[in-house]
């Protein structure tokens, strides 16, 4: 019965659009571990916890800071275990696409989700809403084979009954949720903030996003010297 419940809730998950309405480590090597904010009476899983139940160490790519009317959190991307969706969701993140949203849908002790352009002029309750929306350029899904998992505060790509229509909208997990793995595609982790996640409600706005830290492994690649003339 917990197995079918599972698969269950998963399924309910994708068809009411958890998308539709719904590294190695940091660096090159040493073990990342985060810190979570004093504050957070509840913290997201850490780096640590992530990398054991992956069995292997996370390359920890670019750092994206939401600023929300609830406070502000931060969470680290995952550019080998996700490149295509990391480099899309800092795309986005830098051009400003997420300043004004709100967040759209809660599901009670399981995840926060925004990233509908929408929800810029529509209330987060309108129909319109429900049916999606996003940046325009749809992603292939990344969680074949990803051995990373959904614990607290992971952040996934939110997509419809079509694997292949993930785009801008994003989840945050607020509990941990094994029925979600290698089903949405894991593409970071909260590192601070996790108690402002838990408070988000639906009609919440997101500031400000920005992107706080650079992927170190890009900031490592060194520039190629000028050809000779």
């Amino acid at each position: 019965m917990r197995i079918l419940f599972k698969l269950t809730l998963a399924t309910s998950l994708a068809a009411t659009g958890l998308g539709l309405a719904a590294p190695e480590a940091q660096g090159m090597g040493a073990k990342a571990r985060s810190t979570p904010a004093p504050r957070d009476r509840f913290p997201a899983a850490s780096i640590a916890d992530m990398e054991e139940a992956s069995g292997h160490l996370l390359h920890l790519g670019a750092r994206l800071t939401f600023e929300t009317s609830r406070g502000t959190f931060t969470l680290v991307t995952f550019p080998r275990e996700a490149p295509r969706t990391s480099e899309q969701i800092v795309r986005l993140v830098r051009s400003g696409f997420y300043n004004g949203l709100l967040v759209h849908r809660i599901v009670p002790r399981t995840v926060v989700q925004f990233g509908n352009p929408k929800t810029r002029t529509l209330p987060a309750s309108h129909p319109d809403v429900a049916r999606g929306g996003g940046s325009g350029k749809p992603l292939p899904p990344e969680f074949s084979g990803q051995t990373v998992r959904y614990l607290m505060g992971t952040v996934g790509l939110a997509h419809g009954a079509d694997p292949n229509s993930g785009d801008s909208q994003l989840f945050i997990t607020t509990s941990e949720a094994p029925y979600l793995d290698e089903a949405f595609t894991v593409f970071g982790q909260v590192v601070s903030g996790m108690d402002v996640v838990r408070q988000l409600a639906i009609g919440d706005k997101i500031l400000k996003a920005t992107v706080t830290q650079e992927d170190p492994a890009l900031q490592a690649t060194p520039t190629p010297a000028p050809s000779p003339s």
